[in-house]
Formats: structure tokens, C-alpha cells, sequence
């Protein structure tokens, strides 16, 4: 769960929604560039979001099947 918080936070730190003064990136490359970019919109911090949101789900779906 720590780890999709952090992910949504650089999300929004990407997206320009956090301003960058508030980043804990204060050496090397900024946390708000953009190293990768698929189709437009895919991002390295996006990917992994959606990886913790689907390891979430996985765990929710799976405690609930071994549930009943």
C-alpha cells in the first residue's frame, strides 16, 4: 500500500498537479522529467501504479476466493 502511495504521488509530481518545489528530488536528473513516454501518455511512473494497483486487486480477488 506504501508503495502505490508513492507511486500515485510521482504520478501527480509528472502530471504537474504536485508543484515541483515540493519534490524530494533535489539532486540529479528532476523526479518530474519524463524519461519514457509510450504512446503519449505511458509513463515509468504510471506502469508502476498500475502494477501496484493490479497486485492489489489480485490480492483482494484472491483472499476473497480463499474466503469461502
Amino acid at each position: 500500500m506504501l508503495g502505490g502511495l508513492v507511486a500515485a504521488f510521482h504520478v501527480l509530481l509528472v502530471a504537474g498537479v504536485i508543484p515541483q518545489r515540493i519534490s524530494p528530488c533535489t539532486q540529479g536528473v528532476p523526479c518530474s522529467e519524463n524519461v519514457i513516454v509510450w504512446f503519449g501518455f505511458v509513463t515509468i511512473p504510471l506502469l508502476s501504479f498500475v502494477a501496484f494497483a493490479a497486485i492489489a486487486a489480485l490480492l483482494v480477488q484472491a483472499y476473497y476466493r480463499s474466503s469461502r
